[in-house]
């Protein structure tokens, strides 16, 4: 019995462990999903070393300013993405650089969906490589 029960822990936290992280393409196509329905539609790629297309503009994940900015606005900053609030948006901001200059990423219709999609963006640059010239050391 006590085996018997003992297995059923182990895989019910080895499905869950499973369930919560997503692949580099689902993290993408979560992405896309979500910037079809967002205030602006637009369409959003990515590829392995950070780069990403939202719309007509390209990025790349590890070129944003990576301290952070003070702004009342800004509800989360993870390395240059910012997840921000104002009385009439959410949004989720990119900061260029160390003068808070950024570009917008995208508007949504809720805090929440702005909050997933911001999780999103910081989780897929944790899956991302940075390129790196062959002779660094």
């Amino acid at each position: 019995m006590k085996k018997t029960i003992l297995i059923l822990l182990l895989s019910i936290a080895a499905f869950t462990a499973k369930a919560q992280n997503m692949t580099f393409e689902e993290t993408v196509k979560y992405i896309n999903d979500k910037l079809a329905v967002c205030k602006y539609p637009k369409t959003f790629t990515a590829q392995k070393d950070g780069t990403i297309k939202a719309g007509e503009k390209s990025y790349n994940l590890f070129n944003f300013y990576e301290t952070p900015i003070e702004n009342k606005n800004n509800i989360k900053q993870d390395k240059g993405i910012a997840y921000c609030v104002d009385s009439d948006y959410q949004y989720i901001k990119l900061i260029m650089n160390s003068k808070g200059e950024y570009e917008i990423f995208a508007f949504f219709a809720t805090e929440k969906e702005t909050e997933r999609v911001y999780n999103a963006l910081v989780y897929l640059r944790g899956l991302c490589t940075k390129n790196k010239d062959p002779f660094d050391k």
